[in-house]
């Protein structure tokens, strides 16, 4: 047993080499979910818009009350009345 091993046939040599994985880019999570969420600006809002509900409203306002109808106000969303069937319109 002093004779070399017969190579092996039908050999091809090594396989060929996978292209590398590009790397995805870095994501900003808080900049991805803030992409998500609607955040209407008041110039996004004329005088006379309506939106569905209370859910559509700009932000940063409160509301005022009164006997005979209630509104939503702020410095930066404007002045807005809801009507009898729960939309709003903004009427400043």
């Amino acid at each position: 047993s002093t004779q070399p091993k017969p190579k092996p046939t039908g050999l091809k040599g090594p396989p060929p080499r996978s292209k590398p994985a590009q790397e995805e880019p870095a994501v900003d999570g808080a900049a991805a979910l803030d992409a998500l969420v609607p955040t209407p600006t008041p110039t996004e809002f004329a005088v006379g818009s309506t939106v569905a509900e209370w859910s559509g409203l700009p932000g940063g306002g409160e509301y005022d009350y009164a006997l005979d109808q209630t509104l939503y106000k702020g410095e930066q969303c404007g002045v807005w009345r809801m009507n009898e069937d729960k939309t709003f319109t903004r009427i400043e």
